[in-house]
């Protein structure tokens, strides 16, 4: 696989300018983006790698041009050397004590090792991010070799068929109607149009994949206007439904009030019918009192008859 800048950021090793990142970023986008990837998704990862590697190139320089102006620190597993400018500083430095200037190169060197630390660790984080996009740019190379592989078979297939046929039906060729040449003609014309290099090749896939767009569009648009159809109709059948059940409930309420009207009309009639069985039997109760009195007055007036008889028959 050919590559404009390669990338080699390990351990102390050298780091890579940020316009060859930039071109192999580049070369990623154009690989990975032309055989069966999505070109936005890719370019947004690619996007982010870039920016995350941009910066820790930028602050290595830093780092590296804060070094050359003061002292050049080298870090190593066994030891720790300083060494100081071939240039001594024309500024006075101010005397310190020999333990204060120990422990403040101390606190310098612990800050930087921690520095270098955090920057291996992010390119190597970058490394391993770069062998991954290198691993996909494979792979799609692959892919486009064998779907390259495939096209010119069928380009040397339709070319040997339209060849045996020119072959077999030199003179028919010429002297059949417009309708038996025309799928010869079909047929040459397709193998004329085949690809014949990588270019065409490319442009052929983004042609295929734009009509598959279209037709994955086309799809879409019915799926939407069947979805939105049947929420139409669902929302009829509700509507519908809600319009049947009000009449429904208008209609049960409308019987249950004249069942209720019936039922007080009759319970009024019932009521009237009591009352006026009570106001008759009131009457004869009032009557057979009147008799009771009316009895009893007489019996009075014959005690009183019956006691005067006797006292007249004793006298």
């Amino acid at each position: 696989m050919k590559q404009t800048a390669a990338v080699n950021v390990k351990k102390g090793g050298a780091r890579m300018k940020a316009q060859e990142l930039l071109t192999y970023v580049e070369e990623l986008v154009f690989k990975t983006s032309m055989f069966g990837y999505d070109k936005d998704e890719v370019d947004v990862q690619l996007d982010k790698i870039c920016d995350e590697i941009e910066a820790i190139v930028k602050e290595k320089d830093k780092e590296i041009e804060a070094l050359k102006k003061g002292q050049t620190i080298i870090i190593s597993d066994d030891s720790v050397r300083l060494k100081k400018d071939e240039e001594p500083s024309a500024e006075a430095q101010p005397e310190m004590d020999e333990e204060t200037e120990v422990g403040e190169l101390k606190k310098q060197i612990e800050t930087l090792r921690k520095r270098l630390q955090e920057a291996q660790a992010q390119a190597e984080a970058a490394e391993k991010q770069a062998e991954e996009a290198e691993e996909r740019a494979a792979t799609a190379e692959k892919k486009a070799a064998a779907a390259e592989g495939r096209a010119a078979v069928a380009r040397t297939k339709a070319m040997a068929e339209a060849a045996a046929k020119a072959e077999t039906a030199p003179s028919a060729g010429q002297s059949a109607p417009e309708e038996t040449r025309q799928p010869q003609a079909e047929e040459s014309t397709e193998a004329q149009n085949a690809p014949k290099n990588r270019d065409e090749a490319y442009e052929q896939y983004i042609r295929n994949a734009d009509l598959l767009c279209r037709q994955l569009s086309d799809i879409q648009s019915k799926q939407d206007s069947i979805i939105k159809e049947a929420e139409e109709k669902a929302a009829k059948s509700i509507k519908e439904a809600e319009e049947k059940a009000a009449e429904s409930l208008k209609e049960a309420e409308a019987k249950a009030a004249k069942i209720v009207e019936e039922a007080q009309v009759q319970a009024n009639e019932i009521l009237a019918g009591i009352q006026s069985r009570r106001a008759e039997e009131q009457k004869k109760y009032d009557e057979l009192l009147a008799q009771k009195q009316k009895m009893l007055s007489s019996l009075k007036e014959m005690a009183e008859d019956v006691s005067g008889l006797l006292e007249k028959v004793q006298a």
